[in-house]
């Protein structure tokens, strides 16, 4: 079994393809932050959705 794509998020955000016959995958990644201190204590997301 071969991965499905690569990974590196060294720079915080990665842009993933992976082509499947006629289709195209293609994914958008993004680090999460969790802050906490004594001022905060949560973690920052970002939701995705299917355009189209």
């Amino acid at each position: 079994m071969r991965p499905f794509h690569a990974l590196d998020l060294t720079s915080g955000r990665y842009i993933a393809e992976h082509p499947c016959a006629a289709d195209l995958y293609r994914g958008e990644f993004t680090v999460q932050w969790r802050v906490r201190g004594p001022a905060k204590d949560l973690v920052l997301t970002t939701d995705y959705v299917r355009e189209g």
